[in-house]
């Protein structure tokens, strides 16, 4: 467990950083977002898109310090009666990649950094963790960035065995 968390903070040390932004205020981050596009970043900086090109979801920030996101593939599979998929339908949606989860959030004081304190999640292994995303924000375009994590497994065989990737996500601003 030692060396797993040795070899976690090694790539979180020296995996290609996030461009240095100008720190954002928290009210900038307020309202809803429209995602655009999920990329891969891998460790020499090289991306490809995991989810494909058709992907959709929204992310909400509100004044009182809660938030809730819902996103993945946007033609993910369909069950064949909606109101009852079977369980086997319903593993191929949430596995075909769908995720959505809710709680609070806050800067860090770099702002820089954006935490979200999930207090559900479709995925219960989520529960009570805190996610910390890199932070851009340009206009109405907002880029948040996961940590090093496990290829997604709907990659399509875009990723090596045991490969680490760094997730990021642009959203754009909903009016």
């Amino acid at each position: 467990m030692r060396l797993f968390a040795t070899v976690v903070l090694a790539l979180a040390c020296c995996w290609p950083s996030v461009a240095q932004t100008q720190k954002v205020d928290r009210a900038e981050l307020l309202g809803a977002w429209k995602l655009m596009r999920v990329e891969a970043v891998r460790s020499d900086g090289q991306t490809f898109l995991p989810l494909g090109d058709r992907v959709m979801g929204t992310l909400a920030y509100l004044a009182s310090g809660d938030m809730v996101v819902a996103w993945g593939r946007a033609d993910r599979p369909a069950a064949k009666n909606r109101s009852a998929p079977t369980d086997s339908e319903y593993r191929n949606m949430v596995d075909d990649f769908f995720n959505a989860y809710f709680g609070t959030f806050e800067l860090d004081a770099t702002g820089r950094k954006v935490l979200h304190h999930i207090a559900g999640e479709l995925h219960p292994g989520g529960l009570g963790r805190t996610a910390t995303r890199d932070v851009e924000l340009s206009g109405d375009t907002l880029v948040l960035t996961q940590p090093p994590g496990p290829c997604l497994p709907v990659s399509d065989g875009q990723c090596k065995e045991g490969e680490l990737v760094r997730l990021r996500l642009t959203w754009s601003r909903s009016r």
